[in-house]
């Protein structure tokens, strides 16, 4: 859910069981309901029905911090303790995804592509460079660089239902802290069963992708293939 760096995470503490983090309303068999998405390209927006709660992304000028500077995707979620809304800059990878697993994930580059193309015609070299960027990232989304958890969520619910270990869990995926331990926060965190807040920014945050290799370690702690999860 900003960009979610999968080697970094700044001072977070836990917020949620699974069940919570998740809306509350995921089967003890971890099948997962069908994602609601209604995507508006006149408004730039896309809008999510995700179980319980509803997020969205909308192209806007996010503010000029980091490489997510400038104009691209920002995710609009809330905190679930206070209702607060959160603002959240997000590569297009990300929201094309969240998108994939409803077939929709080509309308958002088509939506990130039409802006590239705006700023083309601008002349300018700065616009040149904030098209090239965008492009970039509708590059990096058809390549599949961050991939979505709801299915693997689905996977390791069904398995923590069941009575699996989440210690044999994170040795099986190598969530493994320097002192040999499988780290059950790390998992969690990694496959998007547990909120966190940033003790810097009060952000609450929640993985809805990850990358390849994060992926990979999360299918290895359900004892599966990625290719059972078309990745």
């Amino acid at each position: 859910m900003g960009a979610r760096a999968d080697n970094e995470i700044p001072r977070m503490t836990g917020m949620a069981s699974v069940p919570q983090c998740l809306g509350g309303s995921v089967p003890d068999t971890g099948t997962l309901p069908p994602l609601g998405i209604d995507i508006d390209p006149s408004e730039g927006r896309v809008l999510v029905r995700d179980r319980d709660e509803l997020f969205g992304y909308e192209l806007w000028f996010r503010p000029r911090r980091g490489v997510l500077g400038l104009p691209g995707w920002m995710e609009l979620s809330f905190d679930l303790e206070t209702g607060d809304p959160i603002q959240t800059a997000v590569p297009t990878s990300e929201v094309m995804a969240v998108a994939r697993d409803a077939g929709l994930d080509g309308q958002v580059a088509a939506m990130t592509a039409a802006l590239a193309s705006w700023f083309e015609r601008g002349g300018h070299s700065a616009c040149h460079r904030i098209a090239a960027t965008l492009r970039r990232e509708v590059q990096a989304g058809r390549e599949r660089e961050r991939l979505s958890l709801r299915a693997i969520q689905a996977r390791l619910i069904e398995l923590i239902v069941a009575g699996e270990s989440l210690t044999v869990m994170c040795e099986r995926g190598g969530f493994v802290s320097k002192h040999g331990r499988g780290d059950t926060s790390w998992l969690l965190r990694r496959a998007g069963l547990m909120r966190v807040r940033c003790s810097r920014t009060g952000k609450v945050r929640v993985a809805r992708t990850a990358s390849y290799n994060v992926f990979c370690q999360l299918v290895a702690a359900a004892d599966a293939s990625p290719h059972e999860f078309g990745a």
